[in-house]
């Protein structure tokens, strides 16, 4: 999360892990939230979005064969889904 805008990636058993998507060799491309900022809406939607994925894996409404990365902007209200 940063500022307006957030990520939620589920990463299913034998699918893409994070560390496929992003490198994590350094962490120069991120700015901390202390810098940054969060609004508090963009942090309840990651946690209501992160949720909503855990339910619909128990009860198997979610493609269990790829993973997915979910991203918002809420100063635009754009919502994007990518399989990966």
């Amino acid at each position: 999360m940063s500022g307006f805008h957030g990520q939620v990636m589920t990463v299913m058993p034998g699918g893409s892990r994070f560390t496929d998507i992003f490198s994590t060799a350094n962490g120069a491309d991120f700015m901390p939230c202390s810098v940054t900022g969060v609004i508090g809406p963009a942090a309840a939607l990651c946690a209501s979005i992160q949720a909503a994925q855990v339910i619909k894996y128990l009860t198997g409404l979610i493609a269990k064969e790829h993973s997915t990365l979910i991203t918002f902007d809420l100063l635009s209200n754009r919502f994007e889904t990518f399989n990966i």
